[in-house]
């Protein structure tokens, strides 16, 4: 088939030569065969091959995705007068709160490629943190020579003691053995 393809060929003219070699660039290779010597050949449609490489479509997903948070306490303090100074107390636990973000995330060929927040909220309130300080100082002891039932100090005697001997007045502040508040007013001593 070649040798009359040649044969053929050296018989086209110098135009029929140029509109064959035209042909052949365009296309690629034309399958030519002979269906008589010296008469018109019959040519065979040209294999066009694609040139292009077949681009894939990506696959792009959005998604809603949810995030939770911890929300940090406060820690506050007051003070306590019933409390003894310098001690603290945990009145109220600290309680961690949680925050919920939603987010639509874009996924292209199932990689993450975009991520918008849509919504954030505190969905449980933390509870903060009360501690008590103390306050609270004790009066001062009585000196054990001091009578417990007045104030100002009375001495503490084993005898009755009269306003002379003291000198002063007092309160009365639990009974009266000394008889120092004659009206029971809860004063003894007035006239001092």
């Amino acid at each position: 088939m070649l040798g009359k393809a040649k044969s053929w060929h050296a018989g086209l003219s110098k135009a029929g030569k140029i509109l064959l070699w035209s042909a052949t660039a365009a296309f690629g290779v034309v399958g030519i065969s002979a269906a008589s010597p010296g008469g018109p050949p019959e040519t065979v449609a040209p294999t066009v091959q694609s040139t292009k490489a077949e681009t894939k479509k990506p696959v792009v997903e959005v998604k809603t995705e949810t995030q939770v948070a911890d929300v940090a306490f406060d820690k506050t303090t007051k003070q306590d007068g019933n409390l003894e100074k310098g001690k603290t107390q945990l009145v109220t636990a600290g309680v961690v709160g949680v925050k919920t973000s939603t987010y639509n995330v874009t996924y292209t060929d199932g990689v993450e490629t975009s991520r918008a927040l849509v919504k954030e909220e505190v969905t449980t309130a933390p509870t903060s943190e009360v501690t008590a300080i103390g306050t609270y100082v004790a009066p001062a002891p009585r000196a054990s020579n001091c009578d417990p039932n007045y104030t100002p100090c009375v001495p503490n005697v084993s005898y009755d003691l009269d306003c002379p001997d003291i000198g002063f007045s007092v309160r009365v502040i639990g009974s009266d053995p000394h008889r120092f508040d004659g009206d029971h007013d809860g004063y003894g001593c007035e006239s001092y």
